[in-house]
């Protein structure tokens, strides 16, 4: 979690708990592409970034499993 960010600037607990809420609503996560915009934070570009192998890499084992448990998984 990052400290000081800007107002109505989320977090990545808060983009984890979007893309929870939307596998608990569909079952699975839909394809969310950058660009995708909620509250006017882009969660595409953010889930994307998730799956970077170096951006996985510095995640910790806790996050990898949150991650992996919605589906999403770093790419090869």
């Amino acid at each position: 979690m990052r400290t000081g960010t800007a107002p109505g600037r989320w977090t990545g607990n808060e983009h984890y708990r979007v893309l929870a809420a939307l596998v608990d609503a569909d079952g699975h996560l839909p394809d969310i592409q950058p660009g995708v915009l909620m509250d006017g934070n882009d969660i595409g570009r953010w889930l994307e970034r998730q799956t970077q192998p170096g951006t996985w890499a510095h995640l910790t084992p806790e996050q990898q499993e949150r991650l992996s448990q919605l589906g999403v998984q770093p790419l090869k």
